[in-house]
């Protein structure tokens, strides 16, 4: 009796090919490969931008990195943030209606006439952390790796709620 298991020689060589097409084929789990447009990569959209329009009413707020009281009411904290606050209005045509700045986080009611509102809260941001991290001896990142958040007010009662909410 022969052994009729097939060997090398005995299969053809166009079968040792790798196919050009591939069939899905699931694994012992019952799922599918994985494919470069299945990973994170693949799949990582952008965000909706911003809607910024001129004259908008706005709810700001932006919390510090870990909620650590970065922003604590030293001397040199409320007088700093406060300098770079006003540059920042009037450099980009913001009005301030309510602010309070708190340990870990602050909030504030703003109108944004010329629709500049991004660049308000950037200078604002970069230039408090800066000054944060010279007077904490600190380096790293002082505001949470989320941006900031920007809540358009339509109404005349949104902006009291988020008044009385911020003072």
């Amino acid at each position: 009796m022969g052994d009729t298991s097939p060997t090398l020689a005995t299969i053809p060589c166009n079968s040792w090919r790798k196919p050009t097409h591939r069939k899905k084929v699931r694994n012992k789990f019952g799922h599918l490969p994985i494919t470069h447009s299945d990973t994170l990569l693949g799949r990582m959209m952008m965000a909706d931008a911003r809607q910024i329009i001129p004259g908008t009413t706005y709810f700001l707020t932006r919390r510090c990195s870990e909620r650590r009281y970065f922003l604590r009411p030293d001397g040199f904290i409320v007088r700093a943030f406060l300098f770079i606050l006003g540059c920042a209005l009037q450099r980009y045509n913001v009005s301030l209606v309510a602010c309070c700045v708190m340990g870990n986080h602050w909030h504030a009611v703003v109108v944004d006439w010329d629709g500049k509102l991004p660049r308000f809260t950037a200078m604002v941001h970069r230039l408090v952390a800066k000054c944060t991290n010279v007077f904490r001896n600190r380096w790293e990142a002082m505001w949470a790796s989320s941006s900031y958040s920007a809540i358009p007010l339509h109404t005349a009662d949104d902006v009291i709620d988020k008044i009385v909410y911020t003072l």
